[in-house]
């Protein structure tokens, strides 16, 4: 299915995250309509995270760390360790579960590298049994 997107369809993809808030919807849409958009605009990407950790609005969190699932090799690492540092200590059920699961699926590329993470950094229990879900 092709999505047609164009620069200025970022504050778009902000609202319907604000807008569409449970996480079936934010689960749809950050991969497959802020992730993609991300991935065609990469000079965006900045400007959306400081946007979506500048407001206290959970769902733009759970999005800024879900948005590269499916990025593979294209995620960036950093920035994903990042904002599970960043959002590590969270108490909201949500976050820590989207922790887990980016984590997870980045083991797909590199486990090693996410299994040391995890046992080196604080996360709560939830996003560290998520992330090593198919740990052996």
């Amino acid at each position: 299915q092709k999505i047609y997107l164009h620069e200025d369809d970022l504050p778009f993809i902000h609202e319907l995250i604000a807008t569409r808030s449970w996480w079936d919807s934010v689960d749809a849409i950050a991969p497959h309509l802020l992730g993609r958009y991300l991935l065609k605009f990469p000079h965006k990407v900045d400007e959306c995270i400081k946007f979506y950790l500048s407001n206290n609005n959970m769902w733009w969190h759970r999005s800024a760390i879900l948005f590269q699932l499916g990025y593979k090799k294209q995620t960036n690492v950093e920035l994903l360790f990042s904002l599970c540092k960043h959002f590590g200590s969270s108490q909201e059920f949500f976050i820590q579960k989207a922790i887990g699961w980016a984590l997870r699926e980045y083991t797909r590329v590199d486990a090693t590298l996410v299994y040391n993470f995890v046992d080196t950094h604080d996360l709560s229990k939830l996003s560290k049994r998520e992330a090593c879900k198919h740990r052996k």
